[in-house]
């Protein structure tokens, strides 16, 4: 015919059965036998298939193991888009338990065109049966391979023939590795003609998968395959094969080799063993019944809708042990079964039987066992060991006799393949001597070589009696172990204690005892082992103990200060103390001076760790709240909410006080605020009162002399971050007003340093703030409270402090590159809002004028006696060897300086005497230099920090050996380099 012919010449889709009605199952009759099968059968199959579209069957699969069911696709060349193909692989996975699904079947033109879009396509929807491990075959038709165009369904260019042989896209696609049960292939890496086994009801089947018209050489394979395998059930799976009207075809398409008649009078008829033929390419579908050369019925079904919409699924339900086959055409996609004739039962069939077994050999008589040992386990046992070296045994004889001249018995028989038995109640210190030998039903073997053992002494008893295992102890522990040991056929050595694997010590009388002292935090594992008097050890069993560190301890708080706002921090109402924060003030106010909406609360103080961890801190608030830990603000939600928590964490150090603050406005409505902690030794709590603490105020340093204004130094630099101002020589300095600009000389490349005393109205916390462009910081004596350094435009921040009234050391450091340039420094306290500092309460200590320090001079080396009295403006000495006053020796004498000394500035001082020979000195009673020996001109320095304007008592004592003397006092500090420490900065008052 015509190729175009060839290619495509199908009937039209048949009707399905479909009602107006929804399709909730599929209902399979019962199968019984014609009266054409011979038999009278009353078994019965029932399968439900409860279906929604791709859905499982609803009912658990009812099959017996001799039934199961395979899967026929036709044609699919119609879904090489969309997702009809894989779907319907789908429902065969979904359903494979309820049906018994054994393989997938699909009868060729899986593909339209020869385009890899259509190959990609059908590969994807395969990868569904690929991934549930479920088997297949395919055989290919004409649109699986180059004998169509990739653009239509037409004739490709060339010899027809050799296009129909070019499989090369489709083995790309689908090559032998994807077919799971695949046994063997005509062609190496071809699938075009391969066969497939598997185990199905009891029986062995085979599907052979043959091209289209198939070559002969692909035929005489077949034929080959199915005369190897005669005890396998043959399904012949190939493209071209049935008519529409069910009879074979007879040609081979125009292009082909050999016709569907020629396959089957070559490869099918002849074989008893063949039974089903499966096919599509034309029709609709139909169903031939032929016998074969041996009397065997081969059935064959055509199926080859081309439907858009209901293209159906063949199911062949097989029931090896009645003889019958159920088929039907069912449509997965919309749950219908086709009613167009192509739903049979069929029965009366002769399935292929597996091959018998071949009968098993005669048994022949077993081989002696070999390498017998005898081995002493206790006092009681003997364990014997042999080599099994027979492999055909039913089990082993074991005799045994006593001593050398004993007689020979049987004591114990062991099973196939053992090669050792325990002979336990034996007497102890006794000699025995085994032989083994092995047996079946043809006899017994040999023996076995002879092995001998003597039974050893009996272990004695022990047991640990304390400590009762779980116990704890508080470290460090004093643990004390005791046990109970014996020996039935002898005496107890000792008891020794272990810890693990290390030896605590030993008792070597009873009652056994040892006392563990001092031990440390952990778990241990304690044992007792008990040795007689041959050797023999026993151990007890174990006890678990675990020593836990001493509960830390609880502190002693009284809770936080809260300072309590009516308005944003706006009206100071009150300040308390409060044990904790858990407030749940509803609509009401935390107290009757203040109403229920619109305040605020600052709470701050110290919180006290209980362990080294890192705790989590929860606010519940209702509305905004803020929290900083030591400096670090951790929770951050200023803004208007309900009830919400929000966390932050944070690492404590047991025992230290950490700075903590709270923030908390309420707008309107209901008011909470609530702080909670947790940590791996803490469970979620809120913070109890016992671990929070009212700040320590500090203490002003209240200097004397002081007047209104600030000290300053004035730099000029490039910096990306403060300077070192100590180390700086200042362009100019003065004093100003308060943390004004006006002195600077440009307007980049500059920085200030002001220094003075702020004057604290009352007790309490204070908030300050710096808002600056570029960088700046705030001290309160050598404290940092506010940290705004580095290069930025204007931005402010803030730090707080609990004051004690009184004038504080203030020092504010800031610095300009380039752009706009300010400062401003404010304030809030206790009874007052956030304000710029007043220039009223910014103070500095009128300049030094002090008169020297009293130095009084002895006439010995250890300051004692009569002396001379004299005001010394500093201590800045080089006698060598003359006398330093009157009456007194130019050698061997001693000098005591007192007085008092103001620094200029708050910071760490560094004081250096420069003496020949010994120099103590002590600044506030503290000891700062101590080199109280004779040496020659040398260097003693040390450090303390001091405030500014404040009098410390100084005192300085020197000593002078023979020859030279040297008495200097230099210092360094904020601003100054080595000096001799002036005049206007000590005082004899």
């Amino acid at each position: 015919m015509p190729y175009a012919q060839g290619i495509e010449a199908k009937e039209g889709a048949a009707t399905m059965n479909r009602t107006n009605e929804p399709v909730s199952a599929i209902a399979i009759s019962p199968w019984s036998e014609t009266a054409e099968g011979g038999v009278a059968r009353n078994a019965r199959l029932f399968l439900c298939l409860a279906v929604l579209v791709l859905g499982r069957l609803a009912l658990p699969r009812v099959m017996a193991e001799d039934s199961f069911t395979i899967a026929i696709l036709p044609d699919v060349q119609q879904e090489t888009s969309g997702t009809r193909f894989k779907d319907r692989l789908t429902w065969l996975v979904n359903n494979r338990d309820a049906l018994n699904l054994k393989i997938m079947l699909q009868v060729g033109d899986m593909m339209n065109f020869h385009l890899d879009a259509h190959y990609q396509h059908q590969s994807e929807g395969l990868k569904v049966l690929d991934a549930a491990k479920f088997p297949y075959a395919t055989c290919i038709g004409n649109h699986d391979t180059a004998a169509v165009r990739e653009d239509s369904g037409s004739a490709a260019p060339g010899n027809v023939n050799q296009n129909l042989r070019n499989t090369t896209k489709y083995n790309t696609y689908f090559p032998t590795t994807r077919y799971q049960i695949l046994a063997g292939t005509y062609e190496a890496n071809k699938i075009d003609n391969a066969y497939h086994t598997f185990t199905a009801g009891g029986l062995n089947w085979l599907v052979i998968n043959l091209e289209l018209w198939a070559r002969t050489g692909a035929v005489a394979w077949a034929k080959t395959v199915v005369a190897k395998h005669p005890n396998h059930n043959v399904i012949f799976l190939t493209h071209a094969h049935l008519n529409g009207d069910s009879t074979i075809q007879q040609n081979n398409g125009g292009y082909g080799d050999n016709s569907p008649q020629y396959v089957f009078d070559q490869a099918m008829k002849p074989y008893a063993n063949v039974r089903l033929v499966f096919c599509g390419h034309v029709g609709s579908h139909g169903y031939r019944e032929d016998t074969g050369t041996g009397g065997n019925k081969i059935y064959q079904f055509l199926q080859c809708y081309h439907d858009n919409v209901n293209n159906p699924t063949r199911l062949l339900t097989i029931d090896t042990k009645n003889g019958t086959m159920k088929t039907w055409v069912y449509v997965p996609s919309t749950g219908e079964t086709k009613n167009d004739g192509s739903s049979r039962t069929i029965t009366g069939i002769q399935w292929v039987q597996p091959a018998a077994p071949p009968p098993p050999p005669p048994p022949a008589t077993p081989a002696a066992p070999t390498g017998l040992k005898a081995t002493p386990v206790s006092s009681s046992r003997i364990d014997l060991a042999w080599n099994d070296v027979s492999g055909n045994e039913s089990g082993f004889k074991i005799e045994r006799k006593t001593g050398t001249g004993g007689s020979w018995a049987q004591i114990a028989t062991a099973g196939a393949n053992a090669t050792g038995y325990s002979d336990t109640g034996l007497a102890s210190n006794t000699l025995y001597v085994y032989r083994v030998r092995a047996n079946n039903p043809a006899g017994d073997s040999p023996y076995s070589n002879e092995a001998s053992a003597t039974t050893g002494n009996k272990a004695p008893t022990v047991a640990l009696t304390a400590p009762a295992n779980g116990a704890a102890f508080t470290a460090p522990a004093s643990v004390t172990l005791t046990a109970t040991a014996s020996d039935s056929d002898g005496s107890v050595t000792k008891v020794e204690f272990f810890s693990g694997a290390t030896k605590l010590g030993e008792d070597t009388s009873s009652p056994y005892s040892l006392t563990w002292n001092d031990v440390a935090v952990g778990s241990y594992t304690l044992s007792a082992k008990a040795t007689d008097n041959h050797g023999a050890v026993t151990v007890s069993a174990a006890a678990s103990i675990v020593v836990k560190a001493a509960p830390p301890p609880v502190g002693n708080g009284n809770g936080l200060g809260g300072e309590y706002y009516q308005g944003m921090f706006a009206t100071p109402k009150f300040y308390r103390v409060d044990p904790t924060i858990g407030f749940d003030w509803g609509t009401g106010s935390p107290d009757a001076s203040m109403s229920g909406d619109h305040f605020s609360v600052f709470w701050s103080g110290q919180i006290q760790a209980q362990y080294s961890e890192t705790y989590t801190f929860t606010t519940l608030s209702d509305d905004g709240v803020q929290l900083w830990i030591d400096g670090q603000k951790i929770v951050d939600h200023w803004t208007d909410h309900s009830p919400t928590e929000n966390s932050g964490t944070a690492t404590l150090v047991a025992g230290k006080k950490h700075h903590i603050m709270l923030n908390y406005y309420e707008r309107e409505g209901g008011a909470t605020v609530k702080l909670y902690w947790a940590s791996p030794s803490t469970p979620r709590q809120i913070v109890p009162q016992s671990q929070l603490y009212t700040a320590p105020l500090r203490i002003p340093e209240n200097p004397a002399g002081t007047v209104q204004g600030l000290n300053y130094a004035y730099c000029t630099g490039i910096w990306n971050a403060l300077p070192d101002f100590g180390a700086l020589a200042p362009v100019k300095s003065g004093t100003v007003s308060d943390f004004n600009l006006g002195v600077r000389t440009q307007n980049d490349y500059f920085g200030i340093r002001y220094t003075g005393f702020i004057d604290v109205p009352y007790d309490g916390m204070y908030a300050f703030y710096t808002n600056s462009d570029d960088g700046s910081r705030l001290y309160l004596g050598d404290r940092l409270v506010v940290d705004n350094d580095g290069l930025h435009g204007l931005q402010e921040k803030s730090g707080a402090l609990g004051l004690k009234a009184g004038k504080h050391a203030v020092t504010v450091e800031y610095f300009e590159q380039t752009g706009s340039e300010a400062l401003s420094v404010s304030w809030a306290g206790p009874s007052f809002a956030k304000q710029l500092i007043p220039v009223g309460r910014l103070l500095r200590v009128v300049p030094a004028n002090g008169d020297g320090l009293v130095g009084t001079y002895f006439n010995n080396e250890n300051l004692t006696g009569s002396s001379v009295t004299r005001i010394d403006p500093t201590i800045d000495f080089d006698w060598g060897t003359g006398s330093p006053a009157g009456g007194i020796d130019a050698d061997t004498f001693s000098v005591r300086w007192t007085g008092y000394l103001v620094p200029p500035a708050s910071g760490t001082y560094t004081f250096t005497a420069r003496t020949d020979d010994g120099v103590r000195l002590w600044v506030n009673g503290v000891p700062v230099l101590d080199n109280w020996t004779m040496h020659a001109v040398a260097d003693t320095s040390g450090a303390l920090s001091l405030n500014a304007g404040q009098k410390y008592a100084i005192k300085m004592e020197y000593f002078e050996g023979p020859v030279h003397a040297v008495a200097q006092l230099y210092w360094t500090g904020p601003g100054i380099a080595r000096q001799i420490v002036p005049q206007k900065h000590l005082y004899t008052k």
